[in-house]
């Protein structure tokens, strides 16, 4: 599921700027602006799926002890601070 969401993440994050994909497009052929552009959503992308990996990582753990048990202390307590 999470790779469906970054492909739709990137395409909603491409088409905000048309000199990335329009050759009809002023800056089109402006490789700073274009390389600025994509540094920039690929940064968001990894921040957004850092998120998201954090939220499932603290679902599990609120889950129950699971995820310790599965790093090998079944008698594992999580405290949040």
């Amino acid at each position: 599921m999470q790779g469906k969401m970054n492909v739709e993440l990137l395409v909603s994050l491409v088409s905000e700027h048309k000199e990335l994909y329009d050759k009809r497009d002023s800056d089109y052929k402006n490789l700073d602006k274009r390389e600025l552009l994509w540094s920039g959503i690929a940064e968001y992308i990894l921040l957004w799926s850092g998120i998201v990996f954090l939220f499932y990582i603290k679902r599990h753990l609120m889950s129950g002890n699971e995820f310790a048990c599965s790093l090998g202390s079944s008698s594992a307590k999580i405290d949040w601070v």
